[in-house]
């Protein structure tokens, strides 16, 4: 017999009136709901559920008891314990590192920390394609002086960020109608009181002539003394009260950080001058799981607020950062898309865990 709309309708609302009639929302009951809850997430101590851990997890997306009882079986083979197994001593851990590390810091305040260090990281913000990479890090050419140059008149460099501007060599074609257009546009709706910062990865190394406009085009825009956002050498900030700006933050990364020992110091991250930080947000976040009132040397701060929007003083950072040598570390799409492809493929029994 063919279930027509109507009928099932009235299905529908008989089984819900049953269950109404049913439900009794009393103190004791809905406490007894609640204890269900938190029996099904785990407790500290039980055993791991297993849950998947991969070097694309958020410290947002983790259930922290979970991360704490696969840390504390010891097990080599944990997801977590696997997931950081990337071939840098700095990050990989055993699972009898992790399992000692969690018990000398205890359990507890682990948890704790973990979740403090979820609430931190905002659900939006520039994602890593964008964000700064500067000097202050082995692997990073240039130096402090060179950031400084280029964000303040005079010297050598000095990067054009306010009117008048240069119509520099590296906004070319489309691209570059396209952004004057929208240049026009905001300048009759709410004045334009900064330039638009190149994309990531539009130059490389201060042999190339676009890195080379970019860098002396304050210079050379007709009022070389305009250009100009503040910047203050060396400094530091307390991990809890640093501020990050970028959303995605690796669990992988931070934990076995953690667990290798970084706890503050002398970390040659750049940060703003409210606290905000600017690079070195997995050594941050490691140091909020080992001691969250370390206080995290920086290499630089810089004024956010310089500019109308504070994002496109980060955009200027990281164009200073290619300029100077240091590529943006983009996501690969293709990585990504194999990682969905892999997830869907084991949800559907076509390859085993």
């Amino acid at each position: 017999m063919k279930l027509s709309v109507k009928h099932l309708r009235k299905i529908i609302k008989e089984e819900a009136a049953k269950v109404k009639r049913s439900k009794r929302f009393t103190l004791s009951s809905f406490l007894f709901e609640q204890d269900e809850e938190t029996e099904a997430s785990g407790n500290l101590g039980d055993a791991p559920k297993g849950t998947a851990i991969d070097k694309t997890t958020n410290v947002k997306d983790v259930d922290p008891v979970e991360i704490a009882n696969q840390l504390l079986s010891g097990d080599d083979n944990s997801p977590i314990v696997q997931s950081a197994q990337v071939g840098k001593p700095w990050i990989e851990f055993t699972g009898a590192a992790g399992k000692a590390w969690i018990e000398k810091i205890g359990p507890d305040v682990f948890v704790k920390r973990l979740k403090d260090l979820a609430d931190k990281v905002p659900t939006t913000g520039l994602p890593k394609k964008v964000m700064p990479f500067l000097p202050g890090p082995d692997d990073a050419k240039g130096t402090y002086a060179d950031v400084e140059d280029a964000l303040t008149p005079g010297g050598n460099y000095n990067i054009d960020v306010a009117e008048p501007f240069k119509e520099a060599a590296w906004k070319k074609g489309m691209r570059f109608l396209m952004e004057k257009e929208e240049e026009q546009k905001e300048k009759k709706v709410k004045g334009n009181k900064g330039g638009r910062p190149p994309a990531p990865n539009s130059f490389a190394g201060l042999d190339d002539p676009d890195s080379q406009e970019f860098m002396t085009a304050g210079l050379e825009d007709g009022d070389p003394g305009d250009d100009k956002i503040t910047i203050t050498k060396g400094g530091g900030v307390v991990a809890s009260d640093a501020i990050p700006t970028q959303s995605n933050i690796l669990i992988y990364k931070s934990l076995g950080m953690a667990v290798n020992g970084t706890a503050g110091g002398d970390l040659d991250a750049w940060a703003g001058t409210g606290g905000e930080i600017l690079d070195g947000h997995h050594r941050w976040a490691a140091t909020m799981l080992n001691d969250p009132t370390a206080e995290m040397g920086t290499a630089g701060q810089v004024d956010l607020g310089a500019l109308d929007d504070p994002q496109d003083v980060l955009k200027y950072l990281t164009a200073i950062g290619n300029a100077l040598g240091n590529p943006t570390k983009l996501e690969s799409r293709k990585r990504k898309n194999n990682v969905i492809l892999e997830r869907w493929q084991k949800l559907s029994g076509l390859i085993k865990e």
